[in-house]
């Protein structure tokens, strides 16, 4: 009988973790880590810009997200002062990690510089790698791979 109550209240404790917002737990990225394509995360569009030069096309209409060709974008909260919240890459198009990860690049290389990575997702065809920054589990990069291969990089703050 205490088994069957010990289960059911580390199952309660779980689940409200799941269902109130428990924060996901912390990584060992640190913040100068934080940045791909020489953007750190909560960049201003105009540092963006500076790097980068104007966008092909930016889409405004829930935030702002400016698009280089099809393979890079830069999602900002806000307008005017919009910080940077999500930088993806899907092209071997030279945008790197601030370690030197890319897309193109064997899913071996994300273990050699980043080490075991916090969560792993398995999907039909895709792996996804989650790792986050060592203050908190809402920023995050995810490294997405076919076949081996990462095929889309993206960093990320959910905070």
């Amino acid at each position: 009988m205490k088994k069957i109550f010990l289960l059911v209240g580390m199952l309660v404790l779980i689940l409200s973790n799941i269902c109130f917002g428990a924060e996901p737990p912390k990584g060992t990225l640190t913040r100068e880590q934080l940045s791909m394509g020489y953007i750190p995360i909560g960049a201003s569009p105009q540092m963006v810009t500076q790097v980068y030069g104007q966008p092909d096309r930016v889409d405004d209409r829930n935030g702002m997200t400016y698009y280089y060709g099809k393979t890079l974008t830069f999602s900002f909260l806000g307008v005017g002062a919009a910080s940077l919240y999500d930088i993806t890459t899907t092209a071997d198009n030279g945008i790197k990690t601030s370690d030197g990860v890319g897309v193109g690049m064997l899913v071996s290389k994300l273990y050699d510089v980043y080490g075991t990575p916090n969560y792993i997702r398995k999907d039909k065809d895709v792996t996804r790698y989650w790792y986050y920054w060592e203050k908190s589990g809402y920023t995050y990069f995810t490294f997405t791979a076919k076949s081996g291969k990462i095929v889309e990089i993206s960093l990320h703050l959910a905070d």
